[in-house]
């Protein structure tokens, strides 16, 4: 009987979720028009703004974790490019071939080379980490061969590095803006 009763509060719950959800839809989609008035727009923007804030308070105290992943997201705002760590650990374990380091072997690789790792406005490490890592998964072999290598194996990591370096800085500074990091990975 007790777990009848619950399984008819879930449903009971699940109904009025949905029914909140098609609601916020609704009310949202008028916020987005509100946005787009040049008179409505500030009362739109302090709504948005206040809401914002309530729920991430409301958030913070039941689930810290994910909260931390709602100002991950929210900080590529700061970027051209950007991942967080964990999304740029998610894209790393999907790569068909993976590199020979991982980011903090590749990070220290950089630093040894005077190499920066960020560069503010435009990319954050994470997105250059996991690009260099790209590129070595998609092109490491044509690489070796352009290198004079029959294969990635053969090649050290200080030969390979910086020509990765160069092929991820031109794709995360791409001013056609066809490489956007976030689109490519789908996060």
């Amino acid at each position: 009987m007790v777990i009848v009763r619950y399984v008819v509060i879930a449903i009971v719950n699940l109904k009025d979720m949905e029914e909140i959800i098609k609601k916020y839809e609704k009310l949202y989609d008028k916020l987005v028009l509100h946005l787009a008035d040049d008179k409505k727009r500030e009362k739109a923007f302090r709504l948005l703004e206040n809401i914002t804030k309530e729920m991430l308070q409301h958030i913070s105290q039941r689930d810290p974790q994910f909260s931390k992943k709602i100002l991950e997201k929210l900080e590529s705002i700061e970027w051209n490019q950007y991942l967080s760590q964990e999304e740029a650990q998610q894209i790393y374990n999907k790569f068909q071939l993976k590199p020979k380091w991982d980011y903090n072997t590749l990070e220290n690789h950089l630093t040894k080379l005077g190499i920066e790792c960020e560069h503010e406005g435009c990319y954050n490490k994470h997105a250059l980490l996991t690009t260099m890592s790209n590129i070595y998964s998609k092109h490491g072999h044509s690489i070796a061969k352009m290198l004079g290598k029959m294969n990635v194996n053969e090649l050290q990591d200080h030969e390979i590095i910086p020509h990765i370096h160069i092929m991820a800085i031109e794709k995360l500074k791409d001013k056609d803006g066809y490489y956007e990091i976030r689109e490519y990975f789908d996060v």
